[in-house]
Order: C-alpha cells, then sequence, then structure tokens
C-alpha cells in the first residue's frame, strides 16, 4: 500500500514538473513572437496607429493641401487696377539683365508682365492725348520716394506733349495719336519700381519712353520720362 502511494505521489509530481516547463515555454514563445511596434501619426490634431483606418486624417491632409494652394495663388495672381484695366501679370525680371529686351510686337502676350502691360497702356493713352493718365503719374521727392504727382512733374509732362504733337509730329494739340508698341526693354529697379524703356512708332514715326512703374496698395502708378 505504501508502494503505491510512493508510485501516486510520483507520477503526480512528474505531472505537475512537466505542467509547469509546458507553462514556461509557452510563455517563452510568446514573448519571443516578433511584433511590430505602435507608431502614431498626428496630422492637424488627429491621431491615429498603424493599422487602424486614416480615411479622416488623409481627407484633412487633402483640405488643407487645397487650401494652402488657393492661398499661394492668390498671393501671386494678385490684381492691380490702374486706367480703368486690371493687370494680373506676375512674371518677375529677376533673370534679366539691365537693358535686356523682354518683349517685342512679335513675341508680346498680355497678363504675363503686369508692368509692361500697364507701361503700353499707359504711353497710348498718354498720346491720346487722356487727361486721366494724370491720376496714375506720381513723382519723387529729394530721398527718392513715390509722392503724388507734383504741379511742376505735370506741367513738364504736358509741355513735351504739346512739343512731340506740335513741333515734331506737325498735328495739332488736341490731335489723338496712336501708338504702336515695337519692343520694352529692361532697365532696372527703382526701389520698389520696374523702371521700363517703352518703344513704339506713330506712322513710322518712332517715340519711346521710360515708364517706371509701382504698386500701391491693388493699383498701379508710374514715373513717365
Amino acid at each position: 500500500m505504501t508502494r503505491k502511494l510512493r508510485s501516486i505521489s510520483y507520477i503526480v509530481l512528474v505531472s505537475m514538473l512537466f505542467s509547469g516547463c509546458y507553462k514556461e515555454n509557452s510563455n517563452d514563445d510568446i514573448n519571443g513572437d516578433t511584433f511590430t511596434d505602435e507608431i502614431i501619426t498626428t496630422v492637424d490634431g488627429n491621431t491615429a496607429t498603424a493599422g487602424e483606418d486614416s480615411g479622416d486624417i488623409t481627407v484633412h491632409a487633402s483640405v488643407n493641401k487645397e487650401e494652402n494652394d488657393e492661398e499661394i495663388a492668390e498671393e501671386t495672381n494678385t490684381e492691380f487696377n490702374a486706367l480703368g484695366n486690371t493687370y494680373i501679370g506676375n512674371k518677375g525680371y529677376e533673370g534679366f539683365n539691365a537693358n535686356d529686351e523682354i518683349v517685342n510686337s512679335s513675341n508680346y502676350v498680355q497678363n504675363e508682365y503686369k508692368e509692361i502691360d500697364f507701361a503700353i497702356d499707359l504711353v497710348s493713352q498718354h498720346l491720346l492725348g487722356n487727361a486721366g493718365v494724370y491720376d496714375y503719374l506720381v513723382s519723387s521727392n529729394e530721398d527718392g520716394n513715390v509722392i503724388p504727382l507734383t504741379d511742376n512733374d505735370r506741367a513738364h509732362i504736358e509741355k513735351d506733349l504739346y512739343s512731340f504733337k506740335v513741333d515734331q509730329y506737325g498735328v495739332y494739340e488736341d490731335t489723338p495719336l496712336y501708338f504702336n508698341f515695337m519692343y520694352a526693354q529692361f532697365l532696372g529697379f527703382d526701389g520698389d519700381g520696374v523702371k521700363l524703356y517703352i518703344r513704339g512708332h506713330i506712322s513710322g514715326f518712332a517715340v519711346s519712353y521710360i515708364v517706371t512703374v509701382y504698386e500701391q496698395g491693388n493699383n498701379l502708378v508710374a514715373k513717365i520720362l
């Protein structure tokens, strides 16, 4: 009887030892499994972990990108007003050297360089005798700052126009002259302004002006020589 009890006890002990080893090995297998670290992504205040549905985040990111694109478009396509027209050309002049030709009558396209568009219109209206151009002309003070057109500068511009029409071209003072654009040259920057040489002709008679264009708010103004 005693030997039988010992045998039973031995069997129970071996079973317990075997069960414990199996459990420990199972835990080791679990702990040894390869797993992926949790990746947390935050976009615009929203948080998601890897494997979760991030559709909302994608939508928010797309919306934000479109809004940013619209803001950039607004910044680079600001409309400027002058002479009753709207000028939207936004090409710059950084790649040009002084006296470089920018456009001519064969390749000129409107709405590329707003300063050139405005300068051509300004010269054209000036030669036609439109007094409204003086609303968009400015002067400079001794410090080189842009100021409203002075009476002295206006009188000088009017005198030059009279001399050109009557003395050089041989027509009456109030005769409209129709300007035909030939080419525009970049002369450089004048502070915040763009200095241009505008060349054209009137029925074969050459005429040229130096026009410096400035932005004032959403308006364009200029000095003309």
